[in-house]
């Protein structure tokens, strides 16, 4: 088995607002981020967003606006994001206008720890 130290002063944490992203493959019931919850994530360049690259992201934009997604591939300077739930139709979104992009690395519901 392999660790990573992670510095915990690079974290930053996000409360989630608006729909909840729930996830209906009982397989990921730990990717569900529901209103309230507080989102943990590591700092990541936009340079280490790929289309291999997995996972659940926040994109902050030059806008203000938090972007909670699964960032599905990057092509032409732009991200194409998917959220957890099925019906939501992919959104593009132009790399000049990101300011950050987390790694989320833990979800804090009012009840526990989802990893």
């Amino acid at each position: 088995m392999k660790t990573q130290q992670l510095n915990i002063n690079q974290l930053t944490a996000f409360e989630a607002v608006g729909n909840a992203m729930v996830s209906t493959n009982p397989n990921h019931y730990k990717e569900s981020i529901y209103p309230g919850s507080i989102v943990i994530g590591m700092p990541l360049s936009v340079d280490e967003l790929t289309p291999t690259v997995d996972g659940t992201y926040i994109v902050v934009t030059k806008s203000g606006n938090v972007l909670i997604k699964n960032v599905a591939k990057v092509a032409n300077e732009m991200l194409v994001l998917h959220s957890l739930n099925e019906d939501f139709e992919p959104g593009v979104l132009a790399l000049n206008e990101v300011t950050g992009v987390y790694k989320v690395v833990q979800v804090q519901t009012d009840r526990c720890f989802l990893n």
